[in-house]
């Protein structure tokens, strides 16, 4: 009997089925079969030799244990007609093939038996094909339906082999790439229809294809069909409340936002719709919305999804709690982790379509650091809100318990259950209980917002009257404060009007005199009592003296609603009638809406007088400096011509010296001496000059013989002037009584050289130069007369300034350091120095 089950299971293996779940599967040689086995070929010994040898085999048996490990078998699950739902988890065989080279029949026949292992449905992260086996066993007495949930929508594809009537393996497959019509059964989840014959057992047979980026696990169950409906139905429902949930949520804050104009709000509106989208990766949101979208469902909107509720959560917080403004640095830095765990989001969901060139490796790396920036990331935030919870701060409470639940169940519950292998079946998923409690937490602490706004307006209330009742106090002494400060204020301020340098009227708009200080008083020689309630133009300015300026002034000031300063110079008239200019300042002052002028006056006779002579100083210099320029250039030119002599005379002498006569030799000799002394006296003018302007001329008398000097600086002269026929030349005359003279002889030659070449110089027609010399008691008179252009009379003032030249002499070179003569009749110059009798 025995023999024939194990037939029928090796035909069952070719066709991927077996008869029955009685008897032990093939290759099983356990040590209990040995010894009943052993026992059968003795059945032929005596009663006493058989028990002895039966009892020495099973001590043996008993003693020696199994020689060699058991083969383990898969078990059977049995499937009866009144189950609704079977977790096939624990019963799955399992095998990865890392290589995708088994085939379909190696795997469902007996190469089969010997790869698939008890194992757990993580597919991983390894590009591979993920087999699972699962034996069937139908209890009932006819065929029946069921269908296999893989529990997974993400997978690129999932087949499902699984016999018919004749024995055939009929293939269904299903793919998170595919449309969601191209699925066998039209449900979120990938799920396969079975068909279990009566009384059977089938293997059915699963390969999960995976391109190693992203982690999946499987989770089996076997469902009838309408109880798999009804779930789905229930699943939908709780969706759908879900949603309703939030839009309500959604659309309430944001007329919070419209309301209030609070960040916040509009913040939270963002986080649920974020929570919302993240919920839709449970395969509805494709079924309903988006069907014919697999790229969106599997890339777009799961990765951006999670990004979204990363950020929109992440900003919610910090800004609810105001982080942003309680400490700017940490915020930032939470907000580039933010940032950075986005961009690793993005680039492990790009890995789905981009791992053709870039390693899977790398991709691992990348979600492993995920993990634990993310890990990093809650646990940080955790503390955060723990401490500032600890020192108080409300909404940071407020915050931890509305992320209590979601973290309870997705970091505790579930993970334990898991643990436990405690298979619970939940009614709602744990992320969808978490989210919508933690959005209806999050709206309460939203909500307690408007508590502490209605709090704080109320604290701000009483702050206000109370302020304003502690304001009203410190008016009141302000007031009187201010009072006693006016009062010295307006006995300082006519204090300062009667004091004041300057004379100060004040009129009103019509232009009467309301004030007229002491120095009014003073400046235009009228007292108060007589100007007060006169016109200030005509008692300024009387006999109709007033000029149009002063009028316009007040006009226009008169038309002007703002106040406007205006300023001018004009002449005044005192009482006596004497004339003199004044500075006119004028202001309009707008008093208890009445329009008032202000008149500032100064007497500015002595700021005239100083203006005036410092016009004519400077005209004076400027004239000075233009004397020196045209003095530098005619010095240049008196210089270049001694210069130029003494150059052609030297380079004469050098190149021809030994071939000339020895009389032109000395012809040159004496040029280049006498150049030599023009240019010598010539700079003994400018120091003297010098000297002069600075103070430090000095005068050093010392015994001479008048006569003689002067016959030797007429010779000198006469030289210097040269042999022309309409060269003037100088006659001396010197008076017997001449005699001797304490005087400075440099100083002596400087003067008279300077008149008689002056006289020479200014004397283009020629003739005769007269220079007496006389003494007349205890002087000595020094006369030099010629007849030549003169200088005109305006100008005679000026003769004896440093470098001035008249103005009919321009042609004539000179350095304007001597004198000039009269106009038209030459001139005379007379020098007069005392000496002792």
């Amino acid at each position: 009997m025995r023999g024939d089950s194990r037939l029928s299971a090796r035909q069952a293996h070719a066709r991927c089925g077996c008869d029955s779940v009685v008897g032990p599967a093939r290759g099983d040689r356990s040590v209990s079969s040995v010894a009943h086995r052993a026992i059968a070929v003795v059945g032929g010994l005596s009663c006493t030799a058989r028990q002895l040898l039966i009892g020495v085999l099973w001590c043996a048996w008993l003693l020696g244990a199994p020689t060699q490990a058991a083969t383990p078998t898969q078990p059977v699950v049995a499937v009866t007609a009144d189950a609704t739902s079977i977790s096939l988890n624990a019963q799955a065989w399992v095998y990865r093939d890392l290589g995708r080279e088994q085939t379909l029949e190696a795997m469902a026949g007996t190469e089969g038996d010997a790869l698939f292992r008890p194992g757990t449905l993580d597919v991983g992260q390894q590009q591979s094909h993920f087999w699972v086996r699962l034996k069937l066993h139908n209890q009932a007495s006819r065929d029946a339906v069921w269908w296999l949930d893989s529990g997974n929508h993400y997978l690129p594809e999932i087949v499902v082999y699984a016999p018919e009537q004749g024995g055939q393996l009929q293939a269904q497959s299903a793919g998170g790439a595919r449309p969601f019509a191209d699925r066998p059964l039209p449900t979120p989840n990938f799920v396969y229809s079975i068909t279990l014959p009566a009384g059977r057992t089938i293997d059915v047979l699963m390969r999960a294809s995976t391109r190693g980026i992203l982690s999946h696990n499987l989770d089996l169950r076997l469902w009838q069909p309408e109880v798999h409906r009804a779930h789905n139905r229930q699943v939908e429902v709780q969706w759908f409340l879900f949603l309703g949930l939030a839009a309500g949520l959604a659309l309430f804050n944001l007329l919070l936002y419209f309301s209030l104009r609070d960040g916040n709000y509009l913040l939270y509106v963002a986080t649920v719709l974020a929570q919302v989208w993240r919920t839709s990766d449970n395969g509805l949101a494709f079924e309903h919305f988006w069907p014919d979208a697999p790229f969106f469902e599997q890339v777009v909107s799961r990765g951006l999804s999670l990004i979204a509720v990363l950020v929109c959560t992440n900003l919610f917080v910090c800004r609810f709690i105001e982080l942003h403004r309680l400490n700017p640095v940490l915020y930032r830095r939470l907000m580039l982790a933010t940032l950075g765990i986005s961009l690793m989001i993005l680039l492990s969901m790009s890995g789905i379509y981009t791992s053709g060139f870039i390693p899977l490796s790398g991709f691992r790396l990348v979600q492993q650091l995920f993990v634990i920036a993310t890990v990093l990331y809650v646990l940080f935030m955790l503390v955060l809100l723990l401490q500032w919870t600890w020192q108080g701060s409300r909404r940071a409470r407020a915050i931890l318990i509305a992320f209590a639940p979601v973290l309870v169940l997705t970091g505790v519950v579930v993970p334990l259950l898991t643990l436990l292998q405690i298979d619970f079946a939940w009614t709602i998923p744990p992320m969808m209980i978490g989210a919508a409690v933690e959005l209806v937490l999050m709206s309460l602490a939203l909500a307690d917002r408007l508590n502490e706004a209605t709090i704080a307006k109320e604290q701000a209330q009483h702050a206000l009257v109370d302020g304003l009742q502690r304001k009203e106090r410190e008016l009141e002494l302000r007031v009187e404060q201010r009072t006693q400060d006016l009062a010295h204020a307006n006995e300082a301020f006519q204090g300062i009007l009667e004091n004041a340098q300057d004379a100060i009227v004040l009129t009103h708009h019509r232009g009467q005199i309301t004030h007229w200080n002491q120095q009014a008083e003073i400046t235009f020689g009228c007292s108060r009592e007589h100007a007060l309630g006169r016109d200030i133009a005509s008692m300024i300015f009387p006999g109709g003296v007033v000029p149009v300026s002063v009028t316009q002034l007040l006009e226009r000031m008169q038309a002007s609603s703002r106040q406007e300063t205006s300023r001018l110079e004009t002449m005044a008239v005192r009482q006596d009638g004497s004339e003199f200019p004044i500075e006119l300042s004028a202001t309009a002052i707008h008093v208890n809406d009445q329009l008032e002028f202000g008149f500032f006056l100064r007497d500015i006779t002595q700021r005239r007088r100083a203006e005036d002579e410092i016009r004519a100083s400077l005209a004076r210099q400027k004239e000075l400096v233009d004397l020196k320029s045209r003095f530098v250039a005619m010095a240049s030119h008196e210089f270049r011509t001694p210069l130029t002599t003494i150059l052609s005379s030297t380079e004469l002498l050098r190149f021809y010296g030994e071939r000339m006569p020895s009389q032109e030799r000395d012809a040159l000799h004496i040029s280049v001496e006498s150049s030599v002394q023009r240019m010598t006296r010539m700079l003994d003018d400018v120091l003297l000059i010098g000297k002069s302007d600075a103070g430090m001329l000095e005068c050093q008398p010392e015994p001479m013989e008048v006569g003689a000097f002067c016959q030797s600086l007429v010779q000198e002269v006469n030289d210097a002037a040269g042999p022309e026929p309409r060269t003037a030349q100088v006659a001396l005359q010197v008076a017997d009584a001449v005699g001797m003279a304490p005087l400075d002889p440099k100083l002596l030659r400087h003067i008279l050289s300077n008149l008689l070449s002056n006289a020479i110089k200014y004397s283009p027609d020629g003739g005769v130069v007269e220079f007496e010399v006389q003494r007349q008691t205890s002087q000595l008179v020094f006369s030099v007369v010629d007849h030549g252009v003169g200088i005109p009379a305006d100008e005679v003032g000026q003769l004896f300034e440093s470098f001035f030249r008249a103005s009919n002499v321009q042609a004539i070179e000179g350095t304007g350091l001597g004198l000039s003569s009269q106009l038209g009749l030459g001139s005379r110059f007379v020098v007069t120095l005392p000496v002792p009798g």
